[in-house]
């Protein structure tokens, strides 16, 4: 880009969706990061393109951070329809994208790719997703498999078949690293695992990485749908219905959407991996935008039982649920209770009148920590729970809504000769338990 008359249009992390003119003594081209001056601020800005000038005096780029643009191209473009899309504006995008790039200089040895001989491996699936392609010219393809082992295949045998770069994006870090480590004894050092967990120095060295090499395979979660890559022929988006590919903060988006924009802009195939298609699955297929893949390997599914609690509300198992249970354990087997509440309980209750037993200095309502305490959230203090109700001073005393805890506490009343433990987030040494809780 020729600076016209030493203008350069740079895009800023602020909300209004404007770019501002700059004049600069040296050449810059689009997607160098510079320091320019806003107002009274310094700001951290990115290039856009040429400067044209208007009836305005124009301010100096007062640095200039990177030797060469570390955006390319078709991240500006995308930046810019994100922009339009979520109603942003291309410096709030940029600065989404290039989140915690260190602004120093860094010293990157570039790996190169090792010299393997290129072997497409053989999958069904596969062979059926690039056949059907090639037949309707369709870039949006949804894969429906049964089992996670024939996803782990699927990937293998895809990215043989791509001659360029490929992105894999799943939903969570857990996934990711999961399918990371079963490609790495294939495909070695052509892996990047990217997600957006890494720190300043080492989310720039892999993003120098992917910015210099060719024929990656990227694996991460949403945020490697911005990774840098310039020879990029395939995105697989595994499960796109599920949460984890909704971005909370602004801008709001979700990787299905800029996958397919990656796509126009790029013209490169996209494809959508799940057990379960969604609403947005079965859109495609009825209005045949996509074309739909089934793993035709049949398999045989655990037998689903739903058995309502009719007796008593403090009742946390049927007899049909004991039944199960009882029978697991005394075969060996282990037996793990799903429950939605993590704790002792959620509240205590009067039978007689309802109401629930509030703390004596605040007033707020008394969160059960066992048969006899409750604890007071706001006033960070336990009180002793009494046996009749201090308001009507008649009724009983009910722990309802039992969480984990209070679910074992009567599991081993129940069942003083199994073993019985919870997991959390804390505690995951109970899995040799027989009776695993959790939510």
């Amino acid at each position: 880009m020729n600076n016209h008359q030493g203008l350069v249009s740079v895009a800023v992390d602020i909300p209004a969706r404007k770019n501002f003119t700059y004049q600069t003594d040296v050449p810059l081209f689009p997607g160098q990061r510079v320091r320019v001056p806003f107002g009274k601020r310094k700001m951290v800005g990115w290039v856009i393109g040429q400067g044209f000038p208007g009836d305005f005096q124009c301010k100096k780029v007062l640095k200039v951070y990177d030797e060469f643009p570390l955006i390319p191209e078709h991240l500006l473009l995308l930046a810019q329809k994100m922009a339009d899309m979520y109603f942003s504006s291309a410096g709030s995008i940029l600065a989404m994208m290039t989140k915690n790039l260190s602004l120093r200089k860094i010293n990157v040895s570039v790996e190169q790719s090792e010299d393997t001989e290129k072997t497409h491996l053989k999958d069904p699936v596969a062979e059926m997703v690039l056949n059907e392609m090639e037949v309707t010219r369709k870039k949006i393809c949804v894969v429906r498999f049964n089992t996670g082992e024939e996803k782990s295949d699927f990937f293998r045998a895809i990215v043989s078949r791509i001659d360029g770069s490929c992105l894999i994006v799943f939903s969570n870090n857990t996934d990711a690293k999961k399918c990371a480590d079963v490609l790495k004894d294939t495909f070695r050092n052509r892996i990047i695992f990217f997600t957006g967990q890494p720190g300043k120095t080492e989310k720039t060295i892999l993003w120098h990485q992917m910015l210099k090499r060719k024929n990656l395979i990227i694996i991460g979660t949403r945020t490697a749908l911005f990774s840098p890559v310039s020879d990029l022929k395939m995105i697989v988006v595994d499960e796109p219905g599920e949460y984890g590919h909704k971005e909370t903060r602004l801008p709001r988006y979700n990787s299905r959407e800029i996958a397919l924009t990656i796509s126009q802009i790029s013209e490169i195939p996209v494809i959508f991996t799940t057990f379960q298609p969604d609403v947005q699955d079965i859109f495609f297929a009825r209005t045949q935008k996509a074309i739909i893949v089934e793993s035709k390997k049949e398999i045989k599914f655990p037998q689903i039982s739903i058995s309502p609690i009719q007796g008593k509300k403090t009742d946390i198992l049927t007899d049909i649920s004991k039944n199960m249970l009882e029978k697991c354990v005394i075969e060996n087997k282990k037996v793990v209770i799903v429950h939605n509440l993590k704790g002792y309980a959620r509240l205590i209750l009067c039978k007689k009148c309802g109401k629930p037993i509030l703390c004596n200095e605040c007033g707020q309502v008394l969160v059960p920590v066992s048969d006899n305490y409750g604890f007071c959230r706001n006033c960070r203090k336990f009180f002793s729970i009494p046996e009749k109700c201090p308001s009507c001073k008649k009724g009983f005393l009910s722990i309802r809504q039992p969480g984990i805890q209070k679910i074992a506490q009567l599991l081993k009343k129940m069942y003083p000769e199994f073993t019985i433990g919870t997991i959390s987030e804390k505690n995951v040494n109970d899995f040799n338990s027989q009776i695993i809780i959790g939510t």
